[in-house]
């Protein structure tokens, strides 16, 4: 029953580790986005330093 709980625990916590985000594991990005732009639906330009700073949905 012991090996059991301690296999069960093992295979959680190998589980739980790949599951964390890339960024955490990686660290922080080394280098900015190269700025681009794109059009929008309505068919205006937005470029990438246009929406620098403001914060994520």
């Amino acid at each position: 029953m012991n090996l059991r709980l301690l296999i069960s625990m093992v295979l959680l916590s190998l589980g739980l580790a790949a599951c964390q985000p890339a960024a955490a594991r990686n660290g922080p990005p080394s280098k900015a986005a190269p700025d681009f732009a794109l059009v929008d639906q309505n068919g205006q330009p937005v470029r990438l330093s246009d929406l620098r700073g403001r914060k994520q949905r």
